[in-house]
């Protein structure tokens, strides 16, 4: 019976990423996507969101003020959107065709004065950690692993549930 079905040790084991420290923030690496781009996330313990720029973001400022490229959506072979009977936000179609079958589970988060973005709910295969700036190779979690070793960090794959920004101001 699946309800029942027991965690397996990895899926209980914590993992442990570096927390960096920015300039009035701290941000963690995650990679996501197959294979792996790295996204630099800031901390923002006021907020359950989790977004950032992918490729199709036409107005998320200059380029040069991220720390990382947009998140290249085609480019990951485990990519999925959300579509209209999984939304809990706004379900809209392609607005740059309309005869596109996509659909898009749209949502945005207002912050006043800092700022506003438009995204789309999409989910990734996902780990944090790791070497700072290289991806590292699929694993399969192996009894003795530990999620505080930085080279087994994508042993601990999850599936991530997050915002494909396609605005931010």
């Amino acid at each position: 019976n699946p309800q029942y079905r027991r965690k397996a040790f990895y899926e209980t084991e914590p993992q442990i990423t570096q927390l960096f420290q920015g300039y009035g923030t701290h941000y963690v690496d995650l990679y996501i996507g197959t294979p792996p781009q790295r996204q630099t996330l800031i901390i923002d313990t006021a907020d359950d969101l989790t977004a950032f720029p992918c490729g199709e973001c036409q107005d998320c400022g200059d380029a040069d003020a991220h720390t990382n490229p947009a998140f290249d959506e085609y480019a990951s072979r485990t990519f999925q959107r959300y579509n209209c009977k999984d939304c809990s936000g706004q379900c809209i179609h392609d607005p740059q065709n309309p005869d596109n079958p996509l659909e898009f589970c749209a949502f945005q988060a207002d912050y006043g004065a800092d700022g506003s973005f438009s995204a789309y709910k999409v989910k990734d295969l996902a780990y944090f950690g790791g070497p700072h700036d290289t991806a590292l190779s699929p694993q399969n979690w192996e009894e003795g692993m530990s999620g505080a070793v930085p080279d087994q960090a994508s042993a601990f794959t999850f599936r991530l549930t997050f915002g494909c920004k396609v605005t931010d101001t």
